[in-house]
Formats: C-alpha cells, structure tokens, sequence
C-alpha cells in the first residue's frame, strides 16, 4: 500500500506508513549511535556517585547521612528533569533542549569535581542529572 493511501482525511499520515516513507539512512545511523553515547554517558554520572561517596568521606569529611543525600540528588534530579526535560522538549523542539543539556551537564560536571563542600556537590549532581 502506498503512502497516499494511507493518508487521512485531515492531511495527516499513519505513523508506520511514515517511517516506510522517510526509511533508514545515513542520518538515522548518526542519531542512533549519538543517543548510545548519550545514553552512556548518563550512565556514567549516575553510577559515579558509587566511587564519589567513599571519597567525600575522606576529602569532605562527610557523615554517612550526608553521603545518602549525595547519593540520592542525581536520583532527584532524574525524577524531576525527566518530567520538565520532556516539557521543554516539546515546546523548543528535542535537538535544541537535548544540546543545551549535554553542554550544561557537562560544565556542572566539570564544576562538581571541585566541589568545596558537601553541599555544593550535592546541588551540583542534582542540576548535572537535571538534564
């Protein structure tokens, strides 16, 4: 069956007669090795917390509550960066949101290594995971 045919009458078009439409090429390659790279990147901020906790005992001489709360603020930051980061997507449109959160991930990253305090590590991982 054609894509025309599988228009509808208000000038919209099945979302697989669609996909058949565009197909599979050298752009769809590219988004889907950059989300793996994204996606592992992300995973390497969230699982960091296991080797930042025992280190900011040391180094910040952190209790262990105060190190539960570092270990749960990127967990806060996904929670409610997935729900505002999904609003933002559709309102400036997926490439524009999903840059500026790489960026500014990366720079609040780069500003969570040289955290001072707990406090300041723990408000840095919730914004760095925000995204």
């Amino acid at each position: 069956m054609s894509v025309d045919t599988k228009v509808q009458n208000d000038g919209k078009i099945q979302f697989e007669a669609a996909l058949d439409w565009a197909g599979f090429g050298p752009y769809s390659y590219v988004l889907t090795t950059l989300a793996g790279f994204i996606n592992i990147a992300y995973m390497c901020v969230c699982y960091a917390t296991t080797i930042i906790i025992p280190a900011s005992a040391c180094e910040l001489g952190t209790t262990t509550s105060q190190q539960g709360y570092i270990a749960s603020g990127p967990r806060f930051g996904e929670i409610t960066g997935a729900i505002i980061g999904g609003y933002l997507g559709d309102k400036f449109g997926r490439r524009r949101v999903l840059l500026f959160a790489l960026i500014s991930s990366a720079v609040l990253n780069g500003i969570a290594s040289i955290s001072v305090n707990w406090v300041m590590l723990l408000i840095v991982q919730s914004l760095a995971s925000f995204w």
